[in-house]
């Protein structure tokens, strides 16, 4: 069992020890990993590590939640470009061959197209990784763009 921060703080101002020292090493390498995971648009990997490690430290429960609504929302997307790519390409390729000629020429235009999302979707992941996670190590704010707030 942890003591809480104010226990903490006060044995620290009394033995004049700063017990926080490792855990801000630590916290700073939790949350590289953390931001870091977004890269994969795996949602598992933040959710371990932000449910094994929220409790030690406020900070990494905010970024974990951050973290967590990217990678909801970049899941989402990439179900919306799949289901683009399966459902909605096919029919599209339906209707230019029964439209007549020329139609092969557009089936390799037409999976490129639908393949651009899911290019587009792994490139931006994995550029929102990278610069929040340098953000986060110089202590600069960091912003998920496109992110829905689902957990709070």
């Amino acid at each position: 069992m942890e003591p809480r921060p104010f226990t903490r703080n006060s044995i620290s101002n009394c033995l004049e020890f700063d017990f926080n020292g490792n855990q801000e090493k630590n916290e700073s390498l939790w949350l590289s990993i953390l931001h870091l995971s977004s890269i994969f648009c795996i949602v598992v990997i933040p959710l371990l590590i932000w449910s094994w490690k929220k409790k030690t430290s406020y900070k990494i429960d905010r970024h974990g939640r951050d973290v967590m609504n990217f990678q909801i929302t970049m899941t989402i997307f990439l179900m919306l470009a799949v289901f683009l790519l399966i459902f909605v390409l096919p029919l599209g390729v339906l209707a230019l061959a029964e439209m007549g000629g020329g139609a092969d020429n557009w089936i390799g235009f037409a999976a490129i197209g639908a393949l651009l999302p899911l290019i587009a979707i792994g490139f931006f992941a994995t550029y929102q990784g990278i610069v929040n996670t340098m953000r986060v190590l110089s202590d600069k704010p960091y912003h998920y763009r496109f992110s829905i707030p689902f957990v709070r």
